[in-house]
């Protein structure tokens, strides 16, 4: 117990606590700081990395999962275009991560139409004309 006297290593001492994995110094594990920061933390903590760290696969690939998941379909499509141009497009997974935020983003634009609207119909025959080419690309490059 801590304050009486005993050290850790000896029986009834102090248990020390434990250490988090985003907080160790000795392995540093990406995936285990972004298992505990929420969304909007992980994007205050990585887009300033990528001043130092501009070509940096990994912190682009996080920012953009990180953006998809708060629905900022945009931001997070231009980090994946940035960690392909830099993998030089022979990612499948980040193609793969491409894909399904573009057709995520075009579900929402689905959904967020008026029905009400004089152009209703039309705004949504594009949108989904847009889905269907994006799917067709995508089954073309297989």
């Amino acid at each position: 117990m801590p304050g009486n006297g005993r050290t850790a290593d000896e029986p009834g001492g102090a248990t020390p606590a434990p250490v988090s994995p985003s907080l160790s110094l000795f392995h540093p594990r990406e995936e285990a700081l972004t298992d505990y920061l929420s969304d909007d933390a992980i994007i205050k903590r990585f887009e300033p990395l990528l001043a130092h760290c501009p070509r940096n696969i990994k912190i682009l690939t996080t920012l953009a999962e990180a953006c998809a998941r708060k629905m900022m379909f945009d931001k997070s499509l231009s980090f994946y275009e940035r960690a392909l141009e830099i993998g030089g497009g022979k990612r499948p997974d980040i193609e793969k991560a491409f894909a399904e935020t573009t057709l995520q983003k075009l579900d929402l634009e689905l959904s967020q139409l008026d029905p009400k609207s004089p152009d209703y119909a039309t705004q949504r025959e594009r949108i989904q004309n847009e889905r269907l080419e994006h799917q067709w690309e995508e089954m073309e490059k297989v």
